[in-house]
């Protein structure tokens, strides 16, 4: 008998059902009330108020309009809540349908970053669908703060997708391009800092050729923010050293493995319990991660 062909669905039906579903699984979060440090960012923000305090927003701490500080750079994230006072006022469902309409980018990158990474279309559908809909994304979508995560999340595919449009040498619009996605997320949220990591794991599992110009601006921002951080954080202001928060990297790891297949006791805030490098779910965490290190090498794909 012949092989059974698989019928593959045309790329625009895939973005279609994409988008209704990241749409439709938070509709009835568009209600939703100003919670926690929705308060600070947004309801007594003054600098939301006029557009004259756009400097300022870009130049100052991510609370900076309500008094507070909270040694967070976050100004893409403020001046997205300005566009949003601008259109909607303080009609708490403008902010929430722009979470969503956020979340929906999102969700429609990843499809296009699964596809790139040579999934035929069904997987890479399978994948967006999975990233749209799986309640962890409950605690970015649905609680207007949260939109950071998706903006850094945005940027970064974005920008790690122009990267690899670039394969046989830098391009020079994409190269910028690429350059500005990637400040967009550095502005966006700190997390920002782990892309030139995955790309060079990208490089060490796919045993492609790493091309230092292609490269380097996404090194030298990650540096440079890094740097910035270090030096621009108020130490009195940080309960705890990176070396004693640290080993709570890899006990997370455990609980975001635990979360993606069972998704219950979700909240917006775990806690900052500080582990020790001998407590058992440290160990287990860090095993998991290098686990995953020499699965990603012993399934490299060849060139």
């Amino acid at each position: 008998m012949p092989p059974v062909k698989i019928a593959r669905p045309p790329t625009p039906l895939c973005l279609a059902l994409v988008a209704v579903a990241a749409v439709l699984v938070y509709l009835s979060a568009l209600p939703g009330e100003f919670l926690w440090d929705d308060v600070y960012f947004i309801t007594n923000n003054v600098f939301l108020r006029d557009w004259r305090h756009l400097p300022e927003i870009f130049t100052g701490d991510v609370a900076a309009g309500s008094g507070m500080r909270y040694n967070y750079f976050r100004p893409l994230t403020i001046f997205t809540y300005l566009l949003d006072r601008t259109v909607y006022g303080f009609d708490r469902r403008g902010y929430h349908l722009s979470n969503v309409l956020f979340h929906l980018l999102t969700s429609i990158s990843v499809f296009f970053l699964a596809r790139r990474l040579a999934s035929p279309p069904p997987a890479a559908l399978l994948a967006a669908l999975f990233f749209a809909v799986h309640p962890l994304q409950t605690e970015t979508v649905a609680y207007v703060s949260g939109r950071p995560d998706s903006l850094v999340a945005l940027f970064m595919i974005l920008s790690f997708l122009l990267y690899l449009r670039q394969a046989g040498g830098p391009r020079p619009r994409l190269w910028a391009l690429m350059t500005l996605s990637y400040l967009l997320a550095a502005l966006s949220r700190e997390n920002c800092v782990v892309l030139p990591l995955l790309v060079l794991w990208y490089h060490l599992a796919y045993r492609e050729r790493l091309r230092p110009l292609r490269f380097l601006p996404l090194a030298l921002i990650a540096f440079a923010y890094v740097v910035l951080r270090v030096c621009l954080v108020d130490p009195a202001r940080v309960p705890n050293t990176l070396s004693q928060r640290l080993p709570g990297f890899f006990a997370a790891s455990l609980t975001y493995l635990r979360l993606l297949f069972l998704p219950v006791g979700l909240h917006q805030e775990y806690g900052l319990t500080l582990f020790s490098w001998f407590d058992l779910r440290v160990l287990a965490g860090g095993g998991l991660i290098g686990a995953i290190f020499l699965l990603a090498l012993r399934f490299r794909r060849r060139p």
